[in-house]
């Protein structure tokens, strides 16, 4: 939410301009924060949703799967914090970009409820040129503390090469995510070829467990 153009009070002071003015039209001026930043997003939110309605054929789509297609698309601001990492404080998973959420969207679909020790899998056939890949699976954890139901993300190449969610990049020993109810793989520049998707209820202790997963190719 970093100087975001917005609406200014008519009953501000004449100088009050907050980070900034906009000379074009003093109805207007630059702010920023949360304040700017969560209506952007609630706006994108609603963007998504009407996307998934209409084009989707999704009458309903859960907040889940909202949340997992713009996850999907978000972008990680180089240099920022923490490289080789998926999510982290600075940025959490990366700067919001609707067009890559929607534009590129090649699954966005909902699961029935798993138990522990259930899993489920899907296949994706990529074609053309190598592109990047992000898979993301999310789901409405049961509330309490901490985790309380936990599903994991293993993602398998052509080449039989296998990603887990949120693991760290260039780490190859897999490693799941016991912490987090969302989970993102992203390879870049994927091969073509026939991908594997699993999702796994690693620990379900208050469930059935639904979920939303979600790809863009970028």
């Amino acid at each position: 939410g970093t100087c975001i153009l917005s609406t200014r009070s008519s009953r501000l002071a004449p100088n009050n301009f907050a980070w900034g003015a906009y000379p074009s039209n003093h109805a207007y001026f630059h702010m920023g924060g949360t304040s700017m930043a969560t209506p952007l997003v609630a706006g994108c939110l609603a963007l998504i949703r009407q996307h998934l309605r209409a084009a989707w054929n999704n009458a309903s789509p859960s907040a889940a799967l909202l949340k997992a297609v713009l996850i999907a698309g978000a972008e990680r601001l180089p240099g920022q914090a923490s490289p080789g990492v998926q999510l982290d404080n600075a940025q959490g998973f990366g700067r919001v970009e609707l067009e890559r959420s929607l534009r590129r969207l090649k699954i966005a679909a909902e699961g029935a409820g798993l138990q522990t020790g259930q899993s489920v899998a899907r296949s994706l056939i990529l074609t053309g040129a190598a592109r990047t890949l992000r898979i993301v699976l999310a789901y409405s954890d049961y509330p309490g503390g901490t985790l309380i139901n936990n599903l994991n993300l293993i993602v398998t190449g052509p080449d039989g090469r296998r990603w887990t969610g949120n693991q760290r990049n260039g780490v190859k020993a897999l490693v799941l995510d016991g912490r987090n109810n969302v989970e993102v793989v992203h390879v870049g520049k994927a091969k073509a070829g026939s991908w594997t998707i699993e999702v796994v209820a690693s620990n379900v202790t208050q469930g059935p467990q639904d979920y939303a997963l979600v790809v863009v190719q970028v």
